[in-house]
């Protein structure tokens, strides 16, 4: 089920086992309590030719997996926001966004997945974006690397509250 806002820019659906042909209108896409356990390209196909900004998976929609290609219809998109996600291995999101349109894409929110370290090349697949936000707030993360910004630009604002960290380890940014 599905619900427009915004005059029917955002739609908001809840429990759906796929996404269904939306109004074209749309731009927002968020998710909540659906069944997808594993995105793929074929999941957005419905939707492939909108001009998606923002795609929201916000609460327990069963993700266990991204695959590589996920995002490659979504040209339009510039922010990801995964939320509530804890089945969700971050290293199946790393691989997966190399499908973004690093050209356009600019915020990147990972909040409460329950990840409790984050692999030292996530962002590599963005080389060259100019990411203005990334924000990990809810996360347990406990270590992290610096060197985990190095294939990105222009970041303005970056969250991690909640985060258990102790350490950040050094290693020289270029």
């Amino acid at each position: 089920m599905c619900q427009y806002y915004k005059k029917n820019s955002v739609a908001k659906c809840r429990k759906l086992h796929y996404i269904p042909i939306l109004k074209q209108s749309i731009t927002n896409l968020e998710l909540r309590l659906c069944d997808l356990p594993n995105i793929r390209r074929q999941t957005f196909q419905n939707i492939s030719s909108y001009k998606i900004i923002r795609l929201a998976f916000k609460l327990n929609n069963s993700i266990q997996a991204i695959s590589t290609d996920a995002f490659s219809d979504l040209r339009y998109l510039q922010t990801l926001e995964v939320l509530y996600e804890r089945q969700l291995d971050v290293f199946h999101l790393k691989s997966s966004l190399g499908s973004l349109n690093v050209t356009l894409f600019s915020e990147l929110i990972l909040e409460s997945n329950g990840w409790t370290s984050l692999p030292d090349n996530l962002l590599d697949n963005l080389g060259g974006v100019t990411l203005s936000v990334l924000s990990l707030n809810g996360n347990d993360i406990r270590i992290m690397n610096a060197s985990i910004f190095s294939p990105i630009f222009g970041l303005k604002k970056f969250s991690c509250i909640g985060c258990a960290m102790k350490r950040v380890t050094e290693r020289r940014i270029n």
